[in-house]
């Protein structure tokens, strides 16, 4: 069996999806897990974190904490990583790039141009929180990045008109991402928002208390419904289900233009394609965005794959 190379960039540590594909890509006999960077505010945090997901199941992979600011810091939102605890202060937990500036995420950054330079097409990469330490290494090795196999980020609302988080959070690292003629593959809010997990589910997940893996995630759904009051969806997860079962995601080729100057649109990503005779059909770039799922294949597979869960 072949095995796909698969780097994953994310900011796990609040919302239980980030969490849930990593386990998902961990076990996969269809993947070989070469590392991963965290992104976005409290970087070393979160690189705690997986290493504690990690943990459960013996999964051994560089986990480097990445760039912790936007490219444009001071337009930034603020984020919390919610399931940090006392006990990931313990030394097995530290980042694999434990310095002094690691929060700058140069290291991080390096790391994922290094993997492209080893593995070139062979080489995936799954983007699953902001793009700001994907386009900092596409700015410092723009040839190198192109040589990426696929890359695959959740991320964006190409059919709809609306923020989402992985872009609003950095526009302008988004912009050169989608921009940068990458071999580019987005799974957007109007297509993930469609795997929200059933309600049973939900409350089998909230009644779960046990010290394994499946446990650990739990207590990501726990925290993630208690301080936002919704459900969970598997919107990463979805992403990731680019490499493991693309025969369930449908990708059209779209222009899309980040807008990043927007006095009440700042982080949108246009569908030029949609606009008909108003558009500038010069501006943004085409790359491939989702336009559908089919979400109960996913559900059925991730929650048994990750929880034994049988839907």
């Amino acid at each position: 069996m072949n095995r796909q190379k698969l780097w994953i960039d994310t900011d796990i540590g609040a919302d239980v999806d980030d969490a849930i594909a990593l386990s998902l890509a961990a076990h996969s006999p269809h993947i070989e897990l070469l590392g991963v960077t965290t992104v976005y505010k409290n970087t070393e945090e979160r690189a705690r974190v997986a290493k504690k997901l990690f943990s459960y199941s013996g999964t051994d992979v560089p986990v480097l904490a990445g760039s912790a600011h936007a490219l444009l810091a001071a337009k930034e939102p603020y984020a919390h990583c919610l399931m940090y605890g006392p006990e990931l202060e313990e030394a097995r937990f530290a980042p694999d790039n434990r310095l002094p500036c690691a929060e700058s995420g140069e290291e991080a950054v390096d790391a994922i141009i290094r993997a492209a330079e080893t593995y070139g097409e062979e080489l995936a990469l799954l983007a699953i929180g902001p793009l700001t330490n994907l386009a900092r290494a596409v700015r410092k090795a723009p040839a190198v990045m192109t040589k990426i196999g696929r890359i695959v980020i959740m991320g964006g609302a190409h059919f709809t008109a609306e923020p989402e988080w992985n872009v609003f959070c950095d526009p302008e690292a988004a912009k050169v991402v989608y921009e940068a003629g990458l071999p580019l593959w987005c799974v957007g809010l109007d297509v993930t928002r469609k795997t929200r997990l059933p309600q049973r589910v939900l409350d089998d997940l909230l009644a779960l208390h046990e010290d394994s893996e499946r446990g650990y995630l739990a207590d990501f759904v726990r925290a993630w419904v208690a301080r936002r009051h919704v459900g969970v969806t598997l919107h990463d997860p979805l992403a990731l289900y680019a490499f493991l079962s693309p025969e369930w995601l449908f990708f059209k080729k779209q222009r899309i233009f980040v807008e990043t100057a927007g006095e009440m649109t700042r982080g949108f990503t246009v569908n030029m394609a949609l606009s008909g005779l108003y558009g500038g059909k010069d501006r943004g770039a085409e790359v491939f965005v989702a336009a559908d799922v089919c979400e109960a294949e996913v559900l059925r597979h991730c929650l048994d794959a990750v929880f034994g869960i049988k839907l």
